[in-house]
């Protein structure tokens, strides 16, 4: 199922979630900067939303991400990158999906606003795997972190285009382009008793949303602050996004 979170009277923070029916099981979700919902159901296909329902697309993902103007990337379940092309209308029901074999392959996929592709990619590290950054223009990719040995489980992008990542231990990570390093960012106290998060999202002026435990999720919004925690919304919460 997939729920969204409306405002309340101090905005998303003590706002309430509403359920989107989608008729199955959803295992991964993502919002462009134009408000496009797409989702990845439970049988690995794709569809989007049309402001009504859920509607289904060619193809097969496991992880779904989507850039300012609505265009999806996808990880599917053979670890291949595919961008959908736009259509004669839109990326929706005329898109194409086209094969980026130069972004190598993938276990996660975020995709910023000004176009910056972030991936966690299948080559084994202490942590979880390589961060990787891909320039769909030059068609290359470079491993952030190498010299550290950087590695993660899963990827967001913040406001500036810059990733964030979880590892495989539960550790919050920012990274800071000045050094090529991956810098810890400090999680609630109620988190910790958790375990390890399974997901993250960067939105609007870099509030964070990290869910841990498929349970609970919480609000970041200052380098130090985590003001808010929530419970999900009836079942367990297995991926989260924010617009």
């Amino acid at each position: 199922m997939v729920f969204r979170r409306t405002k309340g009277t101090q905005g998303y923070e003590n706002g309430r979630w509403e359920l989107l029916p989608s008729g199955r099981q959803v295992i991964d979700l993502a919002v462009g900067g134009d408000g496009t919902a797409w989702a990845i159901a439970d049988d690995h296909s794709i569809m989007y939303w049309t402001g009504d329902t859920w509607k289904a697309v060619d193809g097969l993902a496991d992880r779904v991400a989507v850039d300012a103007s609505g265009q999806p990337w996808i990880v599917n379940p053979d670890h291949q990158i595919w961008r959908r092309n736009k259509g004669a209308t839109s990326y929706k029901d005329d898109g194409a999906w086209q094969l980026m074999n130069s972004a190598g392959r993938a276990t996660d996929i975020a995709v910023g606003s000004s176009g910056q592709v972030f991936t966690i990619g299948t080559d084994a590290f202490t942590g979880g795997y390589g961060i990787w950054q891909y320039n769909a223009a030059t068609s290359t990719r470079v491993r952030l972190g190498a010299s550290g040995g950087a590695a993660a489980a899963r990827v967001a992008v913040d406001a500036n285009g810059l990733p964030w990542v979880v590892n495989s231990t539960g550790d919050l990570l920012r990274y800071w382009p000045a050094g090529d390093t991956f810098v810890g960012v400090g999680a609630p106290a109620f988190f910790e008793a958790l375990a390890s998060p399974i997901g993250l999202t960067v939105g609007i002026n870099f509030r964070m949303l990290v869910m841990f435990n498929g349970q609970r999720a919480g609000i970041r919004r200052s380098a130090t602050v985590w003001p808010h925690g929530f419970h999900a919304p009836g079942p367990l919460i297995n991926r989260i996004t924010a617009a």
